[in-house]
């Protein structure tokens, strides 16, 4: 099926007489370092140069897609498959031909191959708890942090966060999809202290949220869009 679908891509390019936004030069390498870094692009201080260094290829496939972990299905072995990649970027482009540039990389040195369905999954909605958000504006985003408390707890402090950020770095604690469903738009400071699972010393994790924040994560079932892929080599085309 892959065959096909490469097949009438090239045949659709050669119609209209043009190929999709591409990089002027790249390179990946499979990663032999430790820390991972990602710089550059579209919207950065350095919009020419696109770098990342021991980058897992299910992040790169994200990247590409515009999507959150839990909406690309593949092989496991995709978060353990690090590459370090450097791409020179057209003067001009903008975030959304950068992703096409970086879908049309990895189909081209990957072999990649995807397609989108839907399908109902597990999520946490975030919702304005009953007594109302306890939340402060903020108009920029500050310094925050995180780190072990005296009493065995843990203190994450947000500094001008926007709510949906608050819900991304929720996903990484609750390790499930978490929805932003408040409604609210600004940027907010607000300091979260809770105690690990079991651990019946202060409030756990969702109690903190819903007692500090104002905020209330619910368990349900959601249909969403799932980017699957087809298929993908775990060696890439030489540069």
């Amino acid at each position: 099926m892959w065959r096909a679908l490469l097949i009438l891509g090239l045949a659709a390019r050669a119609l209209f007489g043009q190929a999709g936004p591409q990089f002027e030069a790249a390179s990946v390498k499979a990663s032999a370092g430790s820390g991972t870094d990602i710089r550059g692009g579209p919207g950065t201080a350095d919009p020419g140069l696109f770098t990342c260094h021991n980058f897992p290829l299910s992040a790169l496939i994200a990247r590409a897609y515009d999507l959150q972990s839990y909406q690309l299905a593949g092989p496991a072995w995709l978060d353990q498959a690090r590459f370090d990649v450097t791409a020179r970027v057209p003067a001009g482009a903008m975030a959304e031909q950068f992703r096409l540039m970086l879908q049309d990389l990895l189909a081209r040195r990957f072999h990649l191959a995807t397609h989108e369905e839907r399908r109902e999954m597990r999520v946490w909605e975030l919702t304005v708890g009953a007594g109302g958000a306890k939340l402060k504006e903020r108009g920029e985003a500050g310094e925050s942090g995180i780190g072990g408390s005296a009493d065995g707890g843990v203190t994450r402090r947000m500094a001008g966060w926007p709510v949906a950020t608050m819900a991304a770095w929720f996903q990484t604690v609750v390790r499930e999809p978490v929805l932003d469903e408040t409604g609210l738009t600004g940027r907010y400071d607000a300091t979260l202290h809770y105690f690990p699972e079991g651990d019946a010393s202060g409030p756990d994790f969702f109690q903190a949220i819903e007692r500090q924040l104002g905020l209330k994560l619910t368990r349900v079932r959601r249909e969403m869009a799932v980017r699957v892929v087809d298929r993908v080599e775990r060696a890439p085309v030489e540069n």
